[in-house]
């Protein structure tokens, strides 16, 4: 585990916290959560696809349909330090996001 997890994990955990405090339900939380991760993964694929040299985006066209995550980031020589930045970014930037809509309304559809 690096310095980006832990503060990562500090992050979510603070959130769950106040969540909790706020009464989501356990079921609510989850939702949220999956969301959340689901946006920030999202975010972080657009923006190292829009990095990436045509050279890489010549090599992404010829992986096969059932190539994993790792498989690309190998295959395209992509810099793992590079996408966990860009991770940290982005849920730096959902998170600013949210906190004026901490409410079951807005945040639970």
């Amino acid at each position: 585990m690096d310095k980006q997890d832990t503060s990562n994990m500090t992050v979510y955990a603070d959130l769950l916290t106040v969540l909790k405090n706020k009464g989501f339900t356990d079921a609510e939380i989850a939702e949220i959560f999956m969301k959340f991760t689901a946006q920030v993964e999202l975010e972080v694929t657009e923006e190292m696809m829009e990095r990436l040299t045509p050279e890489q985006q010549s090599a992404l066209k010829n992986l096969p349909s059932d190539a994993t995550g790792e498989d690309v980031v190998e295959k395209l020589g992509l810099d793992g330090d590079e996408i966990n930045e860009i991770r940290a970014k982005k849920v730096a930037e959902l998170i600013e996001k949210m906190i004026p809509y901490l409410n079951k309304e807005d945040l639970v559809s």
